[in-house]
């Protein structure tokens, strides 16, 4: 498992929280870049405190027979480095 920091935003105007979720990379299905989210915090509708030169990534998990997706903190290479660094850890 990889832990990474999720981006709450509900309303999809303005980042309500931070949490950390732990994401199983077997699961994840694919990573793209959250320019909606790298928009708003270029418009300065983002959290307190987090660094608007953040880059964030849409991961998109697949949960058996469905599909969950969110946004974290990170570029798409950093977070797909985190991932893959996991899995290697993992089997050795």
């Amino acid at each position: 498992m990889v832990k990474l920091i999720k981006i709450n935003n509900p309303h999809g105007t303005k980042v309500e929280s931070l949490s950390e979720v732990y994401v199983n990379p077997e699961h994840v299905s694919y990573l793209v870049e959250d320019e909606q989210m790298t928009n708003l915090a270029n418009q300065g509708f983002i959290f307190e405190g987090l660094d608007p030169n953040h880059r964030f990534t849409r991961i998109i998990v697949d949960t058996g027979g469905r599909t969950e997706h969110f946004t974290v903190i990170g570029s798409v290479n950093e977070v797909a480095n985190k991932l893959k660094n996991s899995i290697q850890l993992l089997r050795g």
